[in-house]
């Protein structure tokens, strides 16, 4: 069993395990999940690979941000993270809402100097194209909330939860939403409202994409 170890930027703090030996490898999981998900495959790679392996703030056993956080904001903290433990290229084998993070970092003058090869699977962060029922969604929850914020500031937000807690509202919002509250639904809808074509055309990397069935 590998030591949990821990890594803080500005107050927060990040969990995360090292196995292996080799070359370097930093591993990032999907929205939800925890580095024990990502573990089985860095022990599988261990025989080639030192994997760093993250759990991503809010997530696992690393703590909630003190407010929402950006996909920029969790970028900012991974190349952190890289900046303090490597003095070389590192490549980077992410999932889903990792990917998202990953195209940020890879984007920016940091990433181009210090990230190698990419992996992404179950990529994220491009806009999809949406069903006339998410439309229908989207638009009904705007309606339900537009009375809501002409009231006083004083009591809004508590109407508002009330509101969050109602059957038809939680009809509206995806599994995932539906089950989160505070910082981290608002960290959510900042991420997957985000859509990330504009950095494609500034990441000179090779990056392998792979399909999760």
């Amino acid at each position: 069993m590998t030591e949990t170890k821990i890594f803080t930027l500005k107050d927060q703090k990040i969990a995360f395990e090292q196995v292996g030996s080799g070359k370097p490898l930093l591993i990032l999981h999907g929205w939800g999940s925890s580095r024990r998900v990502m573990m089985p495959i860095a022990k599988f790679l261990s025989h080639l690979r030192t994997c760093y392996v993250l759990d991503l703030p809010g997530f696992g056993e690393s703590p909630e941000p003190s407010r929402s956080w950006s996909i920029d904001d969790y970028a900012d903290i991974i190349e952190g993270f890289i900046s303090s433990h490597f003095n070389e290229p590192i490549d980077l084998l992410v999932h889903s809402f990792g990917g998202r993070i990953t195209l940020k970092l890879c984007a920016r003058e940091f990433g181009k100097q210090n990230i190698g090869k990419v992996l992404i699977t179950g990529g994220a962060g491009m806009k999809p194209k949406r069903s006339l029922k998410f439309y229908y969604k989207k638009y009904l929850a705007k309606t339900l909330k537009a009375p809501f914020l002409i009231l006083p500031a004083s009591i809004r937000e508590s109407a508002l939860n009330k509101l969050r807690q109602t059957s038809l509202w939680k009809s509206l919002g995806s599994g995932e939403y539906n089950q989160l509250s505070g910082v981290m639904r608002e960290t959510f809808v900042k991420s997957v409202t985000e859509y990330l074509e504009h950095c494609l055309p500034h990441i000179p990397h090779e990056v392998l994409l792979t399909l999760v069935p």
